[in-house]
């Protein structure tokens, strides 16, 4: 259903060429917009994503070396990525917005 709708909106007519000039500013700024905020982000999310990491395999984390099933192990890897699909599904998502915007004024 979303997907009707976006090609209907991208499909549909945008209007005169002053209309078209302030989309393609609108879009402009939206994209360095979201360009500054995933470098930030990006960062931010690499270091929590290391400190993850360094948790997993800190000395007295390391009670998956006795435990024969590795279920420690198996739980920090685990959490490292689902925190960086968290990211990447959070930061994908303000992307698709921005980009259908300028169609439906």
């Amino acid at each position: 259903m979303a997907a009707y709708f976006a090609y209907y909106i991208i499909k549909s007519d945008s209007g005169n060429d002053k209309m078209k000039e302030i989309a393609l500013a609108i879009r402009q700024g939206a994209n360095a917009f979201l360009k500054r905020q995933y470098l930030t982000i990006a960062l931010i999310a690499l270091i929590v994503a290391i400190l993850i990491l360094e948790y997993t395999f800190l000395p007295e984390n390391r009670a998956w070396l006795e435990d024969r099933s590795g279920l420690h192990l198996r739980r920090g890897v685990f959490r490292y990525f689902r925190f960086c699909g968290n990211v990447y599904f959070c930061q994908s998502e303000p992307a698709h917005g921005i980009r259908f915007h300028p169609f439906s004024q």
